[in-house]
């Protein structure tokens, strides 16, 4: 049971680890999800103990060097109703894996089209967010302990002028930055993995 008492369900799909779940709108039990490195719209009623359908999408890092060395990880739908989602290098338990450069990309999805490939190179692909007046988009690649800003065009989808928003290293914060949200006042809030709080840059939240 969850812990205000509504029944809790669970699925497993087959192709991996399932690291991003999105309901699609005005589409009833049906869900974007990644699994791998494939995007697939999951049809499923929440009960059943099989999905009544899994429909492939797209695979992303595709390339040799990439394939066996990337999954899907964190991912957004932007305020314009496009899908964001980034990758991942696997670490695994072999040195090379370890020590493998980043083979992680950061994509954009619309409907009808084909991938955009926005940042490559990177290790973690983490959290997303996006400034109330859509002209800043804010991107974590947790290993290098850095939120990074955008300029952004609602538009067209696109980014540019990557540049250090805040940096966890310089400001003393414990931790890793990963998962990522933001207020009503523009305020960016972080979880912080390993270091048990979520920050912001005038404050931490202890847990």
């Amino acid at each position: 049971m969850a812990p205000w008492g509504a029944q809790a369900s669970k699925k497993s799909v087959d192709g991996g680890l399932v690291s991003l779940v999105i309901p699609i709108e005005d589409k009833k039990n049906q869900f974007i999800i990644t699994v791998g490195r494939n995007l697939s719209i999951l049809t499923w009623d929440g009960k059943s103990d099989t999905p009544t359908k899994v429909e492939h999408l797209h695979t992303v890092d595709t390339e040799e060097e990439k394939a066996d060395f990337s999954v899907f990880n964190d991912g957004k739908v932007d305020p314009t109703g496009r899908l964001w989602a980034g990758t991942r290098t696997t670490l695994g338990e072999d040195d090379f894996a370890r020590h493998k450069p980043g083979v992680g990309s950061l994509y954009s999805f619309t409907k009808g089209q084909q991938p955009i490939n926005h940042l490559t190179g990177l290790k973690i692909s983490n959290g997303l967010a996006w400034s109330k007046d859509l002209k800043t988009m804010y991107h974590i690649d947790t290993d290098d302990n850095k939120v990074h800003a955008f300029d952004f065009d609602p538009v067209k989808g696109q980014i540019a002028n990557q540049r250090t928003a805040f940096d966890f290293t310089e400001n003393n914060i414990k931790g890793f930055p990963d998962g990522m949200t933001i207020d009503t006042e523009d305020k960016l809030w972080v979880a912080c993995f390993g270091g048990g709080q979520v920050s912001n840059n005038e404050l931490s939240l202890f847990f």
